[in-house]
């Protein structure tokens, strides 16, 4: 196993002479360097490529990036380095700079992909037919947990659209309003009716019941009609 820890050898755990007193963990930041946040996309079996997810999703935080540093006064460009190649052996990475902004301090986003088409086999369609027929309770109560434990956050962003003025925020609700200052007024309103409409179909017990009782009856259905040779 090789090391690069400056305690240790460069083969070996075995820590050089006079070393034991050196501490060892992650090297502090320094005051001038920007935080480092880590992003891995992790998806799931499919016929995608290598790096196909990691250009496709990279590409929208890198456009939503660039207006965002329009409208505040910043360079277009957020990214610092991208490399990518289409083999499965070859890690993508992307880094991209996110300068200072009101209280906020400079990071560095590093983004990468987690490819698993290459690596697992991909269920038969009989297997996913069975599995959601077993677990689609389970599927859309995770669902509904998930938008309970987001509902303060969703709360504070739908809240913070409808300010019109720095004078109807409220002293602690600054920050909420400069966040979403960030995006245009539209997109929040595109994005809060689709989440508005996911809300009101999954967390409605009038409707989940019969959803599921549905799609579990039509799954059981469709698994011995699938077999007719027709």
């Amino acid at each position: 196993m090789r090391v690069s820890h400056e305690a240790f050898q460069a083969t070996d755990l075995s820590p050089m002479p006079g070393a034991a007193a050196t501490p060892i963990g992650p090297t502090p930041a320094r005051p001038d360097e920007p935080n480092r946040v880590g992003v891995v996309f992790v998806h799931g079996i499919g016929a995608q490529k290598p790096a196909e997810t990691f250009l496709d999703w990279s590409s929208s935080m890198v456009r939503m990036l660039e207006s965002w540093r329009l409208e505040q006064g910043f360079g277009v460009d957020p990214v610092v380095r991208s490399q990518f190649a289409f083999s499965p052996s070859a890690l993508p990475f992307l880094e991209l700079d996110i300068p200072a902004s009101g209280d906020r301090a400079a990071s560095r986003w590093i983004v990468t992909e987690a490819l698993w088409a290459e690596a697992i086999r991909a269920p038969s369609l009989d297997v996913v037919g069975r599995y959601l027929r077993d677990r689609l309770w389970s599927i859309v109560s995770g669902i509904r947990a998930g938008y309970r434990i987001r509902e303060e956050s969703w709360r504070d962003r739908t809240t913070a659209t409808r300010i019109k003025d720095a004078e109807d925020v409220a002293p602690g609700e600054r920050w909420i309003a400069d966040r979403t200052a960030e995006l245009d007024r539209g997109w929040w309103d595109w994005i809060g009716g689709v989440d508005a409409l996911q809300r009101s179909l999954l967390t409605q017990w009038l409707v989940v019941v019969p959803l599921v009782a549905l799609g579990t009856l039509l799954l059981t259905f469709w698994a011995p009609l699938r077999k007719l040779p027709i």
